[in-house]
């Protein structure tokens, strides 16, 4: 991203080129030890957060709860029916709509038991828990994809920090350079073009922490239904 001095004059007893490829090397070491993780969550608290608040997960979940219960009912014999009726009842003349005016009037009370044979019941339980299999396959597919696509998200935003940040130290870096430059040009210890490159170098460093910042806020966007 950055280009290092190409001359060889001497600050400090080390040349320019050697003291800025030592430089490089050591932020690119130590970039791997910003700590700072994607919107503040754990990969592991990420996944989970991601999985609970997942429309489709949760549908996927309720698909499983409902056909759960339904195969727990289909080895069962019917709910009994509770039966109430009226025989004979007058609906025409004086006694008409009257229960206890007319003898042959009857009230019936009962339960009716629909019978379905064991082998019947049998079969609807296997069909029943075929379909539990196919809800809870269907969630656990759901659940990966969610948890897929949200570890890739997490992932970039780690990555765009980290990239981030080493930017931002090379551009510290290199703002500390320019000024010991500055000095050792007044001390004539090196040509005005070193300090002219340096400016030039310092200002690309600012082009780069401008570009990885919009990238950082760019992948943070798929992970702000995280939080």
């Amino acid at each position: 991203m950055f280009s290092i001095f190409t001359s060889h004059a001497s600050v400090s007893g080390m040349p320019v080129r050697k003291r800025h490829g030592t430089l490089l090397a050591l932020l690119l070491l130590t970039s791997g030890l910003v700590a700072a993780g994607p919107t503040q969550l754990s990969f592991d608290e990420a996944l989970r957060l991601a999985s609970a608040a997942s429309a489709a997960a949760k549908a996927s979940s309720a698909a499983v709860a409902a056909s759960s219960e339904a195969a727990a009912k289909a080895g069962q014999l019917p709910d009994p029916m509770l039966k109430l009726g009226m025989d004979n009842l007058p609906v025409s003349g004086p006694d008409k709509f009257r229960p206890n005016a007319d003898f042959m009037t009857m009230r019936r009370v009962g339960i009716e038991q629909q019978w379905v044979s064991k082998n019947k019941r049998l079969a609807r339980s296997e069909r029943a828990q075929r379909a539990v299999e196919a809800s809870e396959g269907s969630y656990l597919e759901t659940v990966a994809t969610v948890r897929e696509a949200t570890g890739k998200a997490w992932l970039t935003v780690l990555y765009k920090q980290r990239a981030l940040a080493l930017a931002q130290s090379i551009g510290r870096a290199m703002e500390q350079d320019l000024e010991t430059l500055k000095a050792s040009f007044r001390g004539a210890k090196v040509a005005a073009t070193d300090v002219l490159q340096a400016k030039a170098e310092l200002f690309q460093s600012g082009d780069a922490i401008n570009a990885a910042e919009q990238e950082l806020e760019i992948a943070r966007t798929p992970c702000a239904n995280i939080t």
